[in-house]
């Protein structure tokens, strides 16, 4: 367990940086289906951002007995966190894309990562300590 402390030091939260503010002002000017898909994409981003954030503050500050059964319990719950980021990395590629090919319609068909991750805000919510 120590290992895991470690490895998480280096762990960093996605960067919004490149369109936090240049392009949220620009959103009235974009088509409006475009305005949208950047609308979810950022939502997507900071609901994972959230979620690693309150996972590495449960990491950093357990001892590793205590962090062991943690890990355990929340399997199912960081399981589901790793599929809605391998969701949203193959949507961004997609995102990207199209983009690149300054398509009209992005095309994107965002329901199964939304519904990832509505599985992942509603039933699981964000997590929480149960260590001691």
């Amino acid at each position: 367990m120590p290992l895991l402390s470690t490895l998480t030091k280096s762990m960093r939260l996605l960067d919004t940086a490149i369109y936090d503010t240049r392009i949220r002002d620009n959103l009235l000017f974009l088509d409006p289906d475009l305005a949208n898909d950047v609308s979810l994409f950022d939502q997507l981003i900071r609901l994972i951002n959230d979620y690693v954030e309150s996972n590495l503050r449960i990491i950093d500050s357990s001892k590793a007995e205590s962090l062991s059964k943690w890990l355990q319990e929340n399997s199912k719950r960081l399981a589901i966190a790793q599929d809605c980021l391998r969701m949203l990395t193959d949507t961004t590629a997609q995102f990207r894309t199209a983009l690149l090919k300054r398509k009209k319609k992005m095309g994107i068909d965002w329901s199964p990562l939304l519904k990832k991750s509505q599985e992942m805000t509603t039933i699981m919510g964000l997590p929480k300590s149960t260590i001691s």
